[in-house]
């Protein structure tokens, strides 16, 4: 076996947050990257049979995750808790509604007829 880690402090959830992640690892609609993250937090708030935590190594591989997302995802909900558990804001100008991306073609507006055309219905004449 190898080295020992260093020694994990309890995460120690609350009623409150355990039930919380609980629930988002069942919800369907939640991002996967959160679901992921509750699982990770979840596991580590276990014990082993003398009363430590679970290794983060342990928590690796019952996950099939890198022992640094284990480390990360810990260290962060220690630290800020369930809203540590979210996307941060990422750096960069934010993204604008309405213009497309870069890199992407403008659509071809008269082109050939889509499959949705026919969802289409014709105005309503007006009396």
């Amino acid at each position: 076996m190898g080295r020992p880690g260093p020694k994990l402090e309890p995460i120690d959830l609350t009623d409150e947050e355990r039930d919380t992640l609980h629930t988002w690892t069942r919800k369907w609609k939640l991002p996967q990257d959160i679901v992921l993250r509750a699982r990770i937090v979840l596991a580590c708030d276990r014990a082993t049979s003398c009363g430590t935590p679970v290794s983060q190594r342990q928590v690796a591989l019952e996950l099939g995750v890198s022992m640094a997302t284990v480390r990360k995802w810990r260290r962060r909900f220690a630290e800020q808790r369930l809203a540590g558990l979210r996307d941060a804001p990422r750096p960069g100008r934010p993204p604008t509604a309405g213009q497309p991306r870069a890199g992407s073609s403008p659509r071809n507006t008269s082109g050939p007829a889509t499959t949705a055309d026919h969802l289409q219905q014709p105005p309503v004449p007006v009396h």
